[in-house]
């Protein structure tokens, strides 16, 4: 029986990975968007205004692009 405890990654840690994953596919987050989970990391902003700054910025390259 394993009785270790599990410790979650911090949020800085689970950025890292999600970043590393990524990677693993070749795939890269732009730096606004590594920018934006380092902001929520600090608890500078919230995941829904992340969220709504990412919305916000798609419409907008949405109606430039049409």
């Amino acid at each position: 029986m394993n009785t270790i405890p599990h410790t979650p990654p911090s949020p800085i840690q689970a950025t890292e990975q999600a970043i590393a994953i990524m990677a693993v596919d070749n795939l890269r987050p732009s730096q606004e968007c590594i920018n934006l989970m380092r902001q929520i990391d600090r608890g500078e902003i919230s995941h829904a205004q992340a969220v709504a700054a990412i919305l916000q910025k798609a419409a907008k390259y949405a109606s430039s692009t049409h």
